[in-house]
């Protein structure tokens, strides 16, 4: 089944979904992979080490869609499938798996617009995208989801949103939860370098050091 993180354009309004049941076995089945050491979206200026152990279902052949994250399994997969249109969203089966997500996009509404955020059950807090950030505690019978998320600045004119999300089990949130901070607490904004098609002109894009030339987006 498809697994994203949907966001609304608010700044603390968040969930996690699961969409359409449709089996990874419908979707052209391939076995999770071990992913990149470090994940890097020139898209979004946004990067962080990969921590060890972990695995993810890769993009399929020929998929269409647009950048808004990824999933890291806690434990891998049965098997993996297809994709949504947002690449936050993987097919894969067993129907559930722990695993963290990390879900952004551009921020589309001004903060006097938006709406009153959803109240955190706060459970710690750590550093995130260069601020003290709440953890906010979901729990749905024995499943467990932890959410940390800020704005952060991908040009000088405009914001994005960061989302990292855990989800887990009760008996497994010990052990978990750990990995989940520490991947969370080394996200960063990153630059790089754009460079027009046939023009000598190059413009950098982001914000802070530049994004590490062995990242990769996945």
């Amino acid at each position: 089944m498809y697994h994203d993180i949907l966001r609304c354009p608010l700044v603390a309004l968040v969930w996690t979904a699961q969409l359409l049941a449709t089996p990874a076995s419908a979707q052209r089945a391939q076995p999770p992979r071990i992913p990149p050491a470090i994940y890097a979206t020139t898209n979004y200026g946004l990067t962080f080490t990969v921590p060890t152990g972990l695995t993810y279902c890769p993009l399929p052949p020929g998929w269409l869609g647009s950048d808004h994250g990824t999933v890291l399994f806690l434990t891998p997969p049965a098997q993996c499938g297809g994709a949504g249109y947002p690449s936050s969203s993987r097919a894969f089966e067993p129907d559930f798996v722990p695993a963290i997500s990390l879900y952004y996009g551009h921020n589309t509404v001004d903060e006097e617009d938006a709406p009153s955020p959803s109240p955190c059950n706060k459970v710690g807090e750590i550093q995130f995208l260069g601020a003290p950030r709440p953890i906010c505690e979901e729990r749905e019978s024995a499943e467990v989801r932890l959410v940390v998320q800020n704005r952060y600045q991908v040009v000088a004119a405009g914001d994005a949103e960061a989302v990292f999300t855990l989800v887990t089990t009760a008996d497994r949130l010990v052990r978990d939860r750990p990995v989940f901070v520490a991947a969370a607490a080394n996200l960063r904004t990153c630059s790089f370098v754009l460079r027009g098609v046939g023009a000598k002109k190059r413009t950098r894009w982001g914000v802070g050091p530049s994004c590490l030339a062995d990242g990769r987006w996945f």
